[in-house]
């Protein structure tokens, strides 16, 4: 298993992510767990899995309604996507001591972004939709704005006041 680069367990019946289920997987650079049930992570299942970071870790379309406090602590990838879960609420520190590049919020329930209770570093991109385009915040100023066709713009967005169009 020590040679394992890539995983996909998409398209099963999968309902939890359970601590201790991917360890040894050192060399380990995309797992992907879309379109599944999963409804639970343990905590720091996902810690780094060896010498090789993560590229990609989908979770998307699942059943995820919580991410719970140190779910991704410690967590090393590139791109998470987290995107069309149910995920509602994502508790304080949940991304503590991570380093993400790329966060897919996409299509879930949550209202209201808290990059610094969240404890998200200053170099990861949050990625939500908001009605006609997407636009990714960053726990700085600057911020991309896309449309659906991926043209993406720099833009600068003060988190403090409400922007017209982002209620």
């Amino acid at each position: 298993m020590d040679t394992l680069k890539y995983i996909y367990l998409a398209f099963n019946k999968l309902t939890r992510i359970s601590t201790g289920i991917f360890d040894g997987l050192n060399n380990l650079i995309r797992l992907e767990l879309n379109h599944n049930k999963i409804i639970e992570i343990d905590s720091k299942s996902l810690m780094k899995f060896g010498e090789n970071d993560l590229q990609l870790v989908n979770l998307s379309y699942n059943e995820i309604s919580i991410i719970k406090k140190d779910t991704f602590q410690g967590f090393k990838c590139s791109q998470l996507d987290l995107s069309h879960n149910k995920i509602s609420h994502i508790e304080d520190n949940a991304f503590e001591d991570s380093n993400i590049h790329d966060i897919f919020l996409f299509n879930n329930a949550i209202i209201d972004v808290k990059i610094k209770a969240w404890k998200i570093p200053p170099f990861t991109f949050v990625h939500t939709k908001i009605p006609s385009y997407f636009i990714s915040f960053c726990s700085g100023k600057r911020t991309r704005v896309c449309d659906h066709s991926g043209l993406c713009e720099s833009r600068c967005i003060d988190f403090n006041s409400s922007p017209s169009g982002l209620g």
